[in-house]
Protein backbone atom coordinates (compact mmCIF):
# COMPACT_ATOMS: atom_id res chain seq x y z
CA UNK A 1 0.00 0.00 0.00
CA UNK A 2 1.43 3.40 -0.95
CA UNK A 3 2.16 5.94 1.73
CA UNK A 4 -0.65 8.46 2.07
CA UNK A 5 -0.10 12.20 1.94
CA UNK A 6 0.51 13.52 5.46
CA UNK A 7 -2.19 15.47 7.26
CA UNK A 8 0.23 18.40 7.64
CA UNK A 9 0.86 18.46 3.90
CA UNK A 10 -2.86 18.30 3.11
CA UNK A 11 -3.64 21.17 5.49
CA UNK A 12 -0.76 23.27 4.15
CA UNK A 13 -1.71 22.60 0.52
CA UNK A 14 -4.68 24.95 0.80
CA UNK A 15 -2.37 27.77 1.90
CA UNK A 16 0.00 27.44 -1.07
CA UNK A 17 -0.18 29.57 -4.22
CA UNK A 18 -2.71 27.78 -6.43
CA UNK A 19 -1.31 29.56 -9.49
CA UNK A 20 1.94 27.59 -9.19
CA UNK A 21 2.01 24.63 -11.57
CA UNK A 22 3.46 22.28 -8.94
CA UNK A 23 0.70 23.15 -6.47
CA UNK A 24 -1.90 22.43 -9.15
CA UNK A 25 -0.21 19.09 -9.76
CA UNK A 26 -0.21 18.36 -6.03
CA UNK A 27 -3.93 19.03 -5.72
CA UNK A 28 -4.70 16.80 -8.70
CA UNK A 29 -2.54 13.98 -7.33
CA UNK A 30 -4.13 14.25 -3.89
CA UNK A 31 -7.65 14.22 -5.36
CA UNK A 32 -6.82 11.16 -7.47
CA UNK A 33 -4.88 9.57 -4.59
CA UNK A 34 -1.89 9.03 -6.89
CA UNK A 35 1.23 7.89 -5.00
CA UNK A 36 4.09 10.33 -5.28
CA UNK A 37 6.51 7.53 -6.18
CA UNK A 38 4.51 6.60 -9.27
CA UNK A 39 3.95 10.21 -10.32
CA UNK A 40 7.69 10.89 -10.00
CA UNK A 41 8.34 7.99 -12.39
CA UNK A 42 6.02 9.55 -14.99
CA UNK A 43 8.06 12.76 -14.91
CA UNK A 44 11.44 11.05 -14.60
CA UNK A 45 12.29 12.93 -11.40
CA UNK A 46 12.94 12.01 -7.78
CA UNK A 47 10.25 12.00 -5.12
CA UNK A 48 12.09 14.90 -3.47
CA UNK A 49 11.85 16.96 -6.66
CA UNK A 50 8.14 16.24 -6.85
CA UNK A 51 7.72 17.22 -3.18
CA UNK A 52 9.47 20.50 -3.94
CA UNK A 53 7.19 21.16 -6.91
CA UNK A 54 4.16 20.34 -4.76
CA UNK A 55 5.26 23.07 -2.35
CA UNK A 56 5.65 25.67 -5.09
CA UNK A 57 9.34 25.41 -5.99
CA UNK A 58 10.37 26.66 -9.45
CA UNK A 59 10.01 24.15 -12.30
CA UNK A 60 11.99 24.03 -15.53
CA UNK A 61 10.07 24.88 -18.69
CA UNK A 62 10.26 21.35 -20.13
CA UNK A 63 8.76 19.94 -16.93
CA UNK A 64 6.11 22.66 -16.81
CA UNK A 65 4.95 21.50 -20.24
CA UNK A 66 4.87 17.88 -19.04
CA UNK A 67 2.83 18.89 -15.99
CA UNK A 68 0.34 20.79 -18.15
CA UNK A 69 -0.07 17.75 -20.41
CA UNK A 70 -0.42 15.48 -17.35
CA UNK A 71 -3.15 17.70 -15.89
CA UNK A 72 -5.02 17.79 -19.21
CA UNK A 73 -4.83 13.99 -19.48
CA UNK A 74 -6.00 13.51 -15.90
CA UNK A 75 -8.88 15.93 -16.46
CA UNK A 76 -9.87 14.00 -19.60
CA UNK A 77 -9.99 10.77 -17.59
CA UNK A 78 -12.15 12.41 -14.90
CA UNK A 79 -14.47 13.80 -17.58
CA UNK A 80 -14.80 10.37 -19.22
CA UNK A 81 -15.50 8.76 -15.86
CA UNK A 82 -18.22 11.30 -15.11
CA UNK A 83 -19.79 10.84 -18.55
CA UNK A 84 -19.65 7.05 -18.29
CA UNK A 85 -20.61 7.02 -14.61
CA UNK A 86 -17.57 4.96 -13.70
CA UNK A 87 -15.32 5.41 -10.70
CA UNK A 88 -11.71 4.53 -11.40
CA UNK A 89 -10.39 7.43 -9.32
CA UNK A 90 -9.34 7.77 -6.57
CA UNK A 91 -7.04 4.77 -6.62
CA UNK A 92 -6.70 2.34 -3.75
CA UNK A 93 -3.25 0.79 -4.10
CA UNK A 94 0.17 1.22 -5.69
CA UNK A 95 -0.31 -1.41 -8.39
CA UNK A 96 -3.58 0.15 -9.54
CA UNK A 97 -1.93 3.57 -9.53
CA UNK A 98 0.99 2.35 -11.62
CA UNK A 99 -1.31 0.64 -14.11
CA UNK A 100 -3.62 3.66 -14.27
CA UNK A 101 -0.77 6.09 -14.91
CA UNK A 102 0.72 3.93 -17.66
CA UNK A 103 -2.51 3.12 -19.49
CA UNK A 104 -4.61 6.23 -18.96
CA UNK A 105 -2.15 9.10 -18.51
CA UNK A 106 1.27 8.36 -20.03
CA UNK A 107 -0.41 7.10 -23.18
CA UNK A 108 -2.11 10.51 -23.57
CA UNK A 109 0.91 12.70 -22.95
CA UNK A 110 1.72 14.52 -26.15
CA UNK A 111 4.75 16.33 -24.75
CA UNK A 112 8.00 14.54 -25.46
CA UNK A 113 11.46 15.19 -24.02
Amino acid sequence: MPKKYSQDFLLNLNNLDGERMGVQLAKACVNADLPITEVAKVFGVSRMTLHNWFRGAPIRDKNTQKIKAFLVALNEVWTEQFANQTEELPLTNQKLAQEFLQTKIVSRLAVKD
